[in-house]
């Protein structure tokens, strides 16, 4: 009934068929009430009426005839509007849209579509859809299963262009039927996905890449579910790392692993993560599958693979490195010790002063349980405890030994270190039994005190438990003894102080000349080169004018101008191809490695300059501080030119040493710019004069 009465005609017909049908009622009752059938007056009304009708009618008629021409102009002009908005979006859209037939022939194409295949607009037309695709047979059988009703969901085919190449393409197709729901045409859509392609090309080779990468990197990587931390995948570095068979690790987590030594740093890593920040190079001990700790430089970020949320772990073997500053620090420290033990024989002539401070360094350096020192009176042959460290009983107090009697009188009768490394077997018939049973003492080393080929005493150290020492402890167990004897010595001969000093600072300098040397031994490349440009270095200094005194600080700072490489990890310091900038950025921090190695040593602070300054250039384009000019120690600025006319003489994996000459003219060229000209000028004049270091 709805749809019957949109119909504009049947609707005009019906509003006739009421307007006549009351006419007629109304207006034959109204004459029959006013006019009598049988007079003349009747029938003139009558007539009347019926020309009014037809009057009202034709009115009637024109205003629904407006009415409906208006209408329809409207439903034209919006139809028009339509038709502009569809043919503008038909031809403006980024995809190629084609309508076809039920037959599959084109009936219209967008300008895209033209464009996309190489035809005109008037080419395509006529054409069959099937014609254009590489993959003719797919393609009918597509249009069949759409004529069937079936639901094509976006699909891929290779279109042919007019020229004969092919493209990618992503399709859709859609029935559309008509407001009886007749099938009427049928609209395509197409989108080239060329670039789509080469980007899952490009993706699909990096992935292979990085899997390569991944897998034969020297650099532990691992990558497990962010859902329940097991592990997804990890290469041969990592499996190396952390000491498990691939097929113990995969699947499982860290917890499970025991993985890490601190526990708490994976749930601090993974809420940094969870709040979308990196961890970058943070340190973790990672427990092996045979229980060794080994320490690692960890970075993490979120990665995803095949849709799921994975962490990407990359961790680096540090232990070695971490080994190498421990034994710096070490060192560093001991010789700090030797400093102290060194200011307080020299401001102090009490003997009881300097051999408590000696022996609180021996307990503390060495590591162990208790130290005593025992006094040598050459009038009555005997050891007499002089300064004990350490001991809870009083037998220590007693102490009286024969020379060439007991550990202690053996040590000073042959002058040799003595080690036992079990107490106990000794047996209740050694004298000082009791103190060995009070302490429960297990290992004991005894050095013969001697200053100046005169005995003093024996430095006794005693523990409770295994030692295990090893070269550089015993060395440092005899430096300690000497620095003992010393401080013997200067109590008793105070004439003999300055002799003294001297062979400690002897003492000190061969420590440093012995850090140069290992670490020419780590960098082979540069074997022999701190020793010459040390030499070469003092030679300026006479030769501008330096006195003895800062050529000291200077021969000190050439001889540790690299120690800040012990802080370079092996695999930069010893690459042989060039570094990349990351790695440049690690090697310019050895001057600030130096720095904070060596401050915290008063000795060593006079002769920090070339350590931190010796890659400054004139013109301030060095490193670390960019320092310009004179603001660069005068020190460094000697040293460079000569550190820079060794290395270039010097051969190198990647290149053969520079003759004398070249060298001679680069140092002339940088005067100005990496170099102080006048202490260039001063420097060449000192090889014309000396052609041996030519």
């Amino acid at each position: 009934m709805k749809s019957w009465l949109r119909s504009r005609p049947l609707r005009t017909a019906l509003i006739y068929i009421v307007f006549g049908s009351l006419w007629i009622l109304i207006s034959d009752n109204v004459l029959d009430a006013l006019i009598p059938h049988t007079s003349q007056t009747y029938i003139q009304a009558q007539t009347i009426k019926g020309w009014l009708f037809i009057l009202f009618s034709a009115l009637l008629l024109l205003s629904i005839m407006q009415s409906d021409m208006k209408a329809l102009k409207k439903n034209e002009e919006e139809l028009r509007k339509n038709e502009m908005k569809y043919r503008a979006l038909f031809n403006q859209t980024h995809d190629a849209v084609f309508i076809l037939d039920l037959q599959g022939y084109h009936l219209d194409a967008n300008q895209r579509a033209a464009a996309m295949l190489g035809y005109t607009r008037e080419e395509l037309i006529g054409l069959k859809f099937s014609d254009i695709s590489a993959e003719k047979e797919k393609s009918e059988i597509i249009f069949k299963q759409l004529l069937q009703g079936d639901q094509i969901p976006l699909y891929e085919r290779i279109f042919k262009k007019k020229n004969g190449e092919t493209i990618p393409v992503e399709v859709n197709v859609e029935l559309v039927r008509d407001s009886h729901g007749m099938p009427f045409h049928i609209q395509s859509t197409i989108r080239d996905i060329t670039e789509r392609k080469k980007f899952e090309e490009t993706l699909r080779r990096s992935e292979i890449l990085f899997f390569k990468i991944f897998r034969s990197s020297p650099i532990g990587i691992n990558i497990f579910r962010l859902s329940d931390g097991r592990s997804y995948n990890a290469n041969d570095a990592f499996l190396e790392l952390a000491g498990y068979p691939r097929e113990e690790l995969i699947n499982h987590s860290a917890a499970e692993l025991n993985l890490f030594v601190d526990t708490e740093i994976r749930n601090t890593w993974m809420a940094s993560l969870k709040e979308g920040r990196r961890v970058v190079n943070q340190d973790a001990r990672i427990r092996r599958k045979s229980g060794e700790i080994r320490n690692s430089l960890a970075s993490l970020d979120i990665i995803e693979i095949n849709g799921e949320a994975m962490i990407l772990t990359i961790a680096v073997d540090i232990t070695e490195r971490k080994n190498a500053e421990a034994h710096i620090r070490t060192q560093l420290k001991r010789l700090s010790a030797l400093n102290s033990i060194d200011r307080a024989i020299s401001s102090s002539l009490n003997i009881q002063t300097a051999l408590d401070i000696l022996l609180g360094e021996v307990v503390s350096q060495l590591e162990v349980d208790s130290a005593c020192i025992l006094l040598f009176n050459n009038t009555s042959q005997v050891l007499e405890n002089a300064a004990s460290r350490g001991f809870s009983s009083p037998f220590i107090h007693q102490t009286s030994v024969r020379l060439g009697d007991e550990l202690a009188g053996k040590v000073g009768r042959d002058r040799k270190v003595l080690h036992i490394p079990n107490l106990p077997e000794l047996g209740n018939g050694y004298q000082r039994w009791e103190l060995i049973k009070a302490e429960e003492f297990r290992e004991y080393f005894g050095v013969p005190l001697i200053a100046k080929g005169q005995f003093k005493g024996v430095l006794e150290i005693f523990n409770r438990k295994p030692l295990h020492p090893d070269v550089e402890w015993l060395d440092y167990l005899e430096t300690l003894g000497e620095q003992a004897a010393i401080a013997i010595e200067s109590a008793q001969l105070f004439e003999g102080l300055q002799r003294s000093n001297q062979e400690l600072t002897m003492a000190y300098d061969a420590t440093i000349a012995g850090w140069s040397r290992a670490m020419d031994l780590r960098d082979k490349e540069t074997e022999g080169h701190t020793k010459r440009v040390s030499n070469l270095t003092i030679k300026l200094a006479e030769f501008l004018g330096i006195s003895p005194q800062e050529q000291i600080h200077i021969r000190r700072g050439a001889l540790l101008h690299d120690i800040g490489k012990l802080g370079v990890p092996d695999y930069i310091l010893h690459k042989p191809g060039k570094l990349t900038e990351e790695e440049w950025d690690i090697m310019r921090k050895h001057p600030t490695y130096a720095h904070d190695m060596l401050i915290s040593i008063n000795y060593l602070r006079p002769a920090l300059d070339i350590p931190y300054c010796h890659h400054e250039k004139w013109d301030g384009s060095g490193y670390p501080r960019g320092l310009k000019g004179e603001d660069i120690p005068l020190s460094a600025r000697i040293f460079a030119i000569v550190d820079v006319w060794d290395a270039l003489r010097s051969d190198r994996p990647y290149r053969s040493g520079w003759s004398a000459q070249q060298t001679y003219k680069y140092i002339q060229t940088e005067s100005g710019k990496h170099f102080d000209p006048k202490i260039v000028d001063v420097f060449l004049k000192m090889l014309d004069e000396s052609p041996e270091w030519f």
